[in-house]
């Protein structure tokens, strides 16, 4: 993976905020459901790559940045 696509990688993921309440943690939790969405090929291969480097799974640093991405804009659950 060539620098600059792991610097902007790396810049994604500390953009996100870290989830500010154990609650708000919690009110995320329970059944797990698929989501799928059609990406471009350079960002899916440079993800899995990123994700290689630091020993995460793909599914682990998607559900973080959905997480912060959701909380950081304040959307409500039902």
């Amino acid at each position: 993976m060539s620098r600059p696509t792991r610097d902007v990688l790396s810049q994604l993921l500390r953009s996100a905020p870290p989830p500010r309440t154990a609650a708000q943690v919690r009110r995320f939790g329970g059944e797990k459901r698929r989501v799928g969405a059609s990406l471009p090929g350079e960002l899916v291969e440079a993800f899995r790559e990123a994700c290689e480097v630091e020993e995460r799974s793909q599914r682990e640093v998607l559900e973080e940045l959905v997480r912060n991405y959701v909380l950081r804009h304040g959307a409500q659950t039902t």
